[in-house]
């Protein structure tokens, strides 16, 4: 967790308190780090062997722009190290890597083309104005690499305690 840290007990908390009986295994399964690993300057090796006993299927580094300190998003060779650092958690521990990257204000991914190309799959959120958000799964900003297709994905945040949680919605009202 490199962005929202302090909240993140009130978002596991919203969670677990919007289910009617959480699942102990999920939430077993849930680990969090203070600390994301720098990709960019090779910490990848040494965060796979601190969380290989863990064997986790999916690692999300939440940021690009936190777990890249130092690089330049608008370099190819700087970008395809943090590619790299990705590689090297996927090979290590055998999963999945999830990396959040934000848009910029054109509402394209900033940055090199060299993580679209890297990528498998890239999926954009989208929030409109009946307050309702989409996950695009298709469309020019959108990526499967192999795959078809899908439908977009509409959900909304509801509050629950002192966060929110996601929430399926109907297709927003333009």
């Amino acid at each position: 967790a490199g962005e929202g840290l302090g909240g993140l007990s009130n978002r596991l908390q919203s969670w677990v308190d919007s289910k009617r009986n959480p699942d102990s295994e999920i939430i077993a399964g849930i680990h969090f780090v203070a600390r994301p690993p720098n990709l960019f300057e090779g910490d990848a090796d040494e965060f796979a062997t601190a969380i290989a006993a863990l064997k986790p299927d999916l690692v999300i580094i939440d940021t690009l722009a936190r777990s890249s300190v130092g690089a330049d998003e608008n370099s190819a060779r700087d970008m395809g190290k943090v590619v790299s650092g990705c590689d090297v958690l996927i090979q290590r521990l055998n999963c999945c890597v999830l990396l959040i990257h934000h848009a910029g204000r054109a509402g394209w991914e900033r940055g090199s083309t060299a993580l679209r190309g890297a990528s498998d799959v890239m999926l954009e959120v989208k929030k409109h104005d009946d307050g309702t958000s989409e996950l695009v799964l298709n469309g020019q900003s959108a990526k499967i690499k192999e795959g078809a297709e899908s439908e977009s994905i509409f959900f909304r945040l509801a509050p629950v305690g002192e966060s929110c949680i996601v929430e399926p919605a109907d297709a927003a009202k333009t």
